[in-house]
């Protein structure tokens, strides 16, 4: 399995008193953990925040998407998909893709419950800074195109698929924020299934695409090959580059506060979801 991550090793779990720098985070109960990068906020509105160095990989996101229901808090992981999501681009080390913008923020859940750290995705100001690493142009390396092959993997030069984080990272030791997977972000419509945010361009786009201002709009035929009646709240058989990363805020929000990041804002995915609960598919 690869696990890269920045050349700055801080302390894993660390104590909110000590030093802002970039740490491991464990995942208690097994040996995976992942790299967490400190970053500055530039004023943006929720301070200062750690973001993973690289997206969300398959190793650690199975971990949430085959718990069944979680022991924590009796919620629910996704239910098995039909077919095999990583559609034979490969499993081990690499992004995982086709999660619903829902299934992002229930994986934020459950990688809170389990550190005890509030997790969550990013809002797409705090991706924008991130990815930029405080510069004001089109990409983190300058404005012209055609640096973008030795930048990102994009549709020019991935060969169709996307790839292990570790070859691309910005100033700030981020890993492909800028192309092979789009990465969701909390913005988007409020109370609506479509109409969500993903930053940062993928492996199927092109240059223009990939800038740190591009977005991608979620929407139905982002389902259109699911075969489930009503189709799933968890999987996106059509969105093959779709994936996330998560931030934790250095000065996170009460915790009572905390499960406004991760709920289910629509009536339609929440019912489904209640249903699961209780044993549906």
């Amino acid at each position: 399995m690869l696990f890269i991550f920045s050349a700055c090793q801080g302390e894993s779990n660390p104590p909110a008193d000590l030093n802002f720098e970039t740490y491991r985070q464990k995942i208690p109960g097994n040996e995976i953990d992942f790299s967490m990068t400190a970053i500055q906020s530039a004023n943006t509105q929720h301070g200062d925040f750690w973001m993973a160095t690289t997206e969300t990989t398959w190793d650690i996101y199975r971990l949430f998407q085959f718990q069944g229901i979680a022991d924590t808090d009796g919620v629910t992981g996704p239910t098995t998909p039909y077919v095999p999501m990583d559609f034979g681009m490969g499993v081990d080390g690499y992004p995982a893709i086709s999660m619903t913008h829902f299934a992002a923020r229930q994986y934020c859940r459950w990688l809170s419950n389990r550190t005890g750290f509030f997790f969550r995705l990013p809002t797409e100001k705090e991706w924008e800074h991130a990815c930029l690493a405080g510069e004001k142009t089109k990409w983190y390396f300058g404005d012209d195109p055609d640096e973008l092959p030795k930048n990102a993997w994009f549709w020019e030069n991935a060969d169709d698929r996307y790839h292990q984080p570790g070859k691309f990272s910005n100033p700030f030791q981020l890993y492909d924020m800028h192309g092979n997977v789009s990465e969701w972000v909390h913005d988007g419509h409020e109370g609506e299934e479509w109409g969500r945010i993903a930053k940062g361009g993928s492996w199927e786009d092109d240059a223009e695409d990939t800038t740190a201002a591009a977005r991608k709009i979620s929407k139905p035929s982002w389902k259109m090959q699911d075969p489930q009646i009503p189709k799933s709240i968890w999987y996106l058989t059509n969105a093959q580059s779709i994936g996330f990363r998560v931030v934790r805020p250095r000065n996170p929000p009460p915790p009572e506060e905390w499960a406004s990041w991760w709920n289910a804002d629509v009536d339609a995915i929440l019912k489904i979801h209640q249903a699961q609960m209780k044993g549906d598919r």
